[in-house]
């Protein structure tokens, strides 16, 4: 009997703690599965995106049909399987405007960069590349409707190695009324 004390005190004070996140208590159970510290992850040979013809998305509220910013597929190719890999980790995502000048020259300034941990992306269901991710990046005020920008990718992995995207250029979609 002096053992079921100190074991009905500690799921007393469990239940006190956790009663008030119902998140919590759902996925207490499921264990979360995280690259150990010194566990640099599946080694990750290239990142490939697609950003297909719908990429251009509306963020705000009114729903107009002015974009604020886009979406694309992520795939981390690991270099054992050459497929797409879940895995833990940094992406940065920059945007650049790229202004053409009279003389042909072309300056590249950057407009927005959004830094993302892996884990925040959402994922979707494997295909025949392998597993892949579907970010969404807002740029919010930012005036870059009817620019030309450059969206490059960058994967920094646990262990500190980074792999970075082909450069997309593309043109923002014009205002609309």
């Amino acid at each position: 009997m002096p053992k079921l004390k100190p074991l009905l005190l500690t799921l007393c004070v469990f239940a006190l703690v956790s009663g008030g996140c119902t998140a919590d208590r759902v996925n207490w159970f499921q264990p979360k599965q995280q690259a150990k510290k010194s566990d640099p992850g599946p080694d990750i040979e290239s990142v490939v995106c697609f950003y297909p013809p719908n990429m251009w998305q509306s963020f705000d509220k009114e729903g107009d049909l002015n974009p604020e910013g886009f979406s694309f597929v992520l795939y981390l190719i690991s270099g054992a399987t050459q497929k797409g890999v879940w895995t833990d980790g940094k992406l940065n995502v920059s945007m650049y405007r790229v202004d053409r000048k009279d003389d042909g020259s072309v300056k590249r300034s950057l407009a927005c960069d959004w830094p993302v941990d892996m884990s925040r992306l959402p994922r979707r269901q494997p295909g025949k590349l392998g597993f892949s991710y579907q970010p969404a990046l807002c740029w919010g005020d930012l005036d870059v409707l009817g620019d030309e920008v450059e969206i490059v990718v960058q994967y920094e992995s646990p262990g500190g190695k980074t792999v970075q995207s082909q450069t997309h250029r593309t043109k923002v979609p014009a205002r609309k009324a």
